[in-house]
């Protein structure tokens, strides 16, 4: 007996399947899913993907319901794509943020004359600034998510203690 995930496609986005690698196409642009094709068997069937592993044992199973969630996320990422939302909070000092290329410049965090720089990369995600929030955009759930963790991990008051110096970048709602 084999275990079957099926996978909904909608008419916006077509699917490829490769020899070990699935490539979903959509309105927004495009993704690939990799996994191991002597696992996996990957069928289509008009507007349904069929993601099936040979043997009933746990970790077949597991790695085939990983990757039909895989195919699940780049669907809805190229037909509507993920977003991030963060807000900076201050309550001592006014800092500042604002994006240059492809870096993330946080300016005047806890009185600091040193400025935070956080990377980021352009061709994933879009990183927009509006006042004291950040708007993290992409197709790649797993790119915007990480932006995100990256930004919060990297403002943080260090040393001191996080029931008064509440200032910082939070992510208010996750991909």
């Amino acid at each position: 007996m084999t275990t079957k995930f099926k996978v909904k496609v909608p008419e916006s986005v077509s699917i490829e399947i490769k020899e070990s690698e699935v490539i979903v196409r959509g309105d927004k642009g495009e993704l690939k899913v990799n996994f191991d094709k002597n696992i996996i068997k990957i069928e289509k069937a008009e507007d349904t993907i069929i993601v099936s592993c040979e043997k009933n044992i746990d970790a077949q199973k597991e790695q085939a319901g990983t990757v039909a969630a895989l195919i699940r996320n780049a669907i809805i990422g190229v037909s509507q794509g993920y977003y991030a939302e963060l807000a900076l909070v201050y309550e001592h000092f006014p800092a500042s943020i604002k994006v240059q290329d492809n870096k993330i410049i946080v300016e005047n965090f806890i009185g600091s004359r040193d400025k935070i720089v956080i990377p980021f990369e352009k061709e994933k995600v879009n990183v927009k600034v509006s006042g004291t929030k950040i708007t993290i955009e992409g197709i790649d759930k797993y790119e915007v998510g990480q932006t995100a963790a990256n930004i919060e991990q990297k403002v943080r008051p260090k040393g001191k203690d996080r029931r008064i110096f509440r200032d910082g970048i939070y992510i208010i709602k996750k991909p």
